[in-house]
């Protein structure tokens, strides 16, 4: 037997979410905050060895302010700090000098 069911199922749902990663289980779980009906649907039956991710960046930290997770998640062992510095500055290395493009220094700060 592969898994596969013997007879097809029927299923009626408004929204299908394909894919349990962490952009289909956030979208699954904002969905059921929502009380908006969906089915999450995932080809492996077992987790995965390794993480699909890496690192979390300033909208995923909006999510988890939103849900009122931030403040725990950053408790974390392991997790970026608060203070953590995010400027980047854009150059034009085709300009002799490197001219500065723009730059967002302080920006993500007040952003994560």
């Amino acid at each position: 037997m592969n898994g596969q069911p013997k007879t097809p199922i029927k299923l009626e749902t408004p929204v299908v979410v394909v894919g349990a990663g962490p952009v289909g289980l956030t979208v699954a779980y904002e969905l059921a905050r929502l009380d908006m009906p969906c089915l999450l649907a995932e080809q492996s039956v077992e987790t995965t060895k390794w993480p699909k991710m890496d690192l979390t960046n300033c909208r995923s930290m909006e999510i988890l302010r939103m849900w009122g997770l931030a403040d725990e998640y950053r408790a974390l062992k392991g997790s970026v700090p608060k203070e953590a510095n995010f400027d980047s500055i854009f150059y034009n290395t085709a300009h002799p000098g490197g001219e500065i493009i723009t730059n967002w220094v302080g920006v993500m700060a007040r952003v994560c």
